[in-house]
């Protein structure tokens, strides 16, 4: 009789064990990871793509291949953005790429 304790003590701690181990498995860890790189390389190419027209416009700028690079750099961190994103965050998406201003020097 004074191994029945221990045998329940025992299968009550292997079953909070495995209780832990479901609970703090994330099966999505995978997406997220590559939805936040993919926001940060958006970010820090955005920045980068302002840094360089800044310097384009104040005529610091030698040459465009720099702009050229932050521009394709930008361009395939949103194709990144946009397969991380679901389809209800697409409008989001669409107003979050979009210049605050049209060419036409209307607002968006």
């Amino acid at each position: 009789m004074k191994v029945a304790p221990g045998v329940v003590g025992v299968s009550f701690l292997l079953a909070l064990l495995t209780w832990l181990l479901f609970n703090g498995l994330n099966l999505n860890s995978d997406r997220y990871d590559r939805q936040t790189q993919a926001l940060a390389d958006f970010t820090r190419f955005e920045r980068g793509m302002s840094r360089e027209v800044l310097t384009a416009r104040a005529g610091l700028s030698r040459n465009y291949d720099a702009l050229v690079r932050m521009v394709d750099a930008y361009d395939a961190a949103v194709v990144r953005l946009r397969e991380a994103a679901r389809a209800r965050t697409e409008r989001r998406m669409r107003r979050l790429t979009s210049w605050p201003i049209a060419p036409s020097g209307k607002r968006n």
